[in-house]
């Protein structure tokens, strides 16, 4: 299993925007609002991970009100062992 978690910073008051959107993407398997630098963590999970990786190009960057994005995509080698 695939795994990746975003980092989103938005326009300030958009939040709940922002997640409800975020929340319509397939690989999305949790949202959550964070104090930080950045304002939303995602969690993407799929069997496939070119899927998660088109669902963030796809997905959250078309997103309006989204200023920057960080992508962390887990290592399967390192979690299987």
């Amino acid at each position: 299993m695939s795994k990746a978690y975003v980092l989103i910073a938005n326009e300030s008051g958009t939040e709940d925007s922002v997640i409800s959107n975020l929340s319509k993407i397939e690989s999305v398997n949790e949202v959550h609002g964070i104090f930080s630098l950045y304002d939303i963590l995602t969690m993407f999970e799929s069997s496939d991970e070119q899927k998660i990786q088109n669902d963030i190009s796809n997905g959250i960057r078309k997103i309006k009100k989204n200023n920057s994005t960080l992508t962390l995509l887990l290592n399967e080698e390192v979690l299987e062992k």
